[in-house]
């Protein structure tokens, strides 16, 4: 008889505890406003910030306001000699307005303003162009030649939906597989030149590629090698030759392009 009364407290113990209220716990979320939100979005995307563009004095000027939000709320710093900060070198390539120019039939042609390099290339090329109507004709051959090609609408699924313009991305998009492309089958130079879209972006690509790329010194080849040591990576491709891939206007197809082409 007494074997049933055991289990009587077993079975009231979980309607017990049910019955008790939890805790509160005051949620983070509720220390995230909409005020603080909004002030820090409208300073981060103001024009002080100068774009905070990666390798910059202006990225160094939005990194060291964030780290002062950091230190108000009460967080300590953990980065390189006690500072907020990790430190790495970084190598800058850009384009020589000095040592470089372009021209057509004896003429010079202004550096981003009339043609623009979109690659950065040590070369010098000299000769006749040659025009070719659809970069994607590999019948053609084009090694040694200075090829002229317009450009050509890229794939939806390659042009990026994030950083920049529609029109930026778009071009971006549709200059790496003509330049790659032609490079691998030989050509010396390529000049692209822009169709309705890219001649928006003509003024926005010429200032980033003025400025010049941002690297870190011994980045790429070691994601490079960690990028092909993943399973299911295979051989990686050779790089293409770097030859000058070059943005012309739209306007200047007649003056690239030869007669009867």
């Amino acid at each position: 008889m007494l074997r049933p009364l055991l289990f009587v407290p077993l079975l009231l113990a979980p309607a017990l505890m049910t019955a008790q209220p939890a805790p509160k716990v005051p949620t983070a979320i509720a220390a995230i406003r909409q005020a603080d939100l909004e002030r820090d979005l409208y300073v981060m995307g103001g024009d002080a910030m100068r774009g905070r563009e990666a390798g910059t004095i202006d990225e160094m000027h939005a990194t060291m306001w964030i780290a002062d939000q950091m230190a108000k709320i009460g967080l300590q710093p953990r980065g390189d000699m006690g500072s907020w900060f990790q430190w790495w070198n970084m190598r800058r390539t850009r384009i020589s307005t000095t040592a470089s120019s372009v021209q057509l039939a004896g003429r010079p042609l202004a550096l981003w303003t009339e043609i623009t390099p979109t690659t950065n290339a040590a070369a010098d090329v000299a000769g006749p162009s040659f025009f070719l109507p659809d970069p994607r004709d590999t019948t053609v051959d084009v090694r040694g030649r200075i090829v002229v090609t317009p450009l050509l609408p890229p794939a939806p699924s390659a042009i990026r939906t994030t950083t920049n313009t529609p029109a930026y991305n778009y071009t971006r998009a549709a200059l790496g597989p003509v330049g790659t492309g032609l490079a691998r089958r030989g050509a010396l130079a390529v000049i692209v030149v822009a169709d309705s879209v890219a001649e928006r972006a003509f003024d926005g690509i010429a200032v980033v590629q003025a400025r010049g790329a941002y690297d870190v010194v011994g980045g790429a080849p070691r994601f490079v090698r960690a990028a092909a040591a993943m399973p299911g990576a295979g051989r990686p491709a050779a790089p293409p030759p770097q030859i000058p891939v070059l943005l012309a206007h739209r306007a200047a197809l007649a003056a690239w392009r030869p007669d009867g082409q």
